[in-house]
């Protein structure tokens, strides 16, 4: 089975510590939330993913299926919003 990209959103920044923990994951940090983004072989990865940002107190923002790289010169991530599987709308 081929890879499939994610980017889960969280809110807040995190330490470098806390970045530590996505040792395979690209973290970024954009204003006021932080991106975990990597390539999962399998949708129980995804889970355990989840189940880790759970455990670290992380907000969920969102979590996107990211476009594969194949195909794309760029390699870019595509429109926000596409292939996402939740997002919750928060109000502040």
């Amino acid at each position: 089975m081929t890879p499939t990209r994610y980017e889960v959103r969280v809110n807040g920044r995190l330490s470098e510590r806390a970045r530590g923990a996505f040792w395979a994951m690209d973290v970024a940090t954009v204003p006021a939330q932080t991106l975990v983004c990597g390539s999962l072989p399998a949708v129980t990865d995804l889970a355990d993913l989840l189940a880790l940002c759970n455990a670290m107190g992380l907000e969920i923002v969102s979590v996107r299926r990211l476009p594969s790289d194949r195909g794309t010169a760029s390699g870019s991530d595509g429109p926000a919003g596409a292939g996402e599987v939740s997002a919750p709308e928060l109000s502040e």
